[in-house]
């Protein structure tokens, strides 16, 4: 993701890339503690991120839609990852990841 712009305020969710931009005014951050289980989605942020993450901010629209997007947050990184509902058995599925750095 080379050359995409993140901004993360507490009025504005904006991620602008040359192929799109994500845009979310009033978004809401829901800090959540990350389960230490063996559900799908924990196994998959240890994997991917390592396992001193901490906590998971999920991002909500201002009409308090989940706008399918999560801030994963460790002592020393800010990672940023999509996911999608897996209906199948209720689990989610992370779809991308990526480490942010200023």
């Amino acid at each position: 993701m080379e050359d995409t712009k993140y901004t993360i305020q507490a009025d504005l969710f904006k991620i602008q890339s040359t192929d799109y931009t994500v845009e979310f005014n009033s978004p809401k951050y829901v800090k959540e503690k990350i389960q230490n289980n063996t559900s799908v989605l924990s196994y998959d942020i240890d994997t991917l991120i390592g396992s001193d993450v901490d906590y998971q901010y999920t991002i909500y629209d201002k009409d308090g839609n989940k706008a399918k997007w999560r801030l994963y947050v460790s002592s020393d990184c800010l990672w940023i990852g999509t996911y999608v509902d897996n209906t199948a058995n209720g689990s989610e599925i992370i779809m991308d990841i990526y480490k942010l750095s200023k």
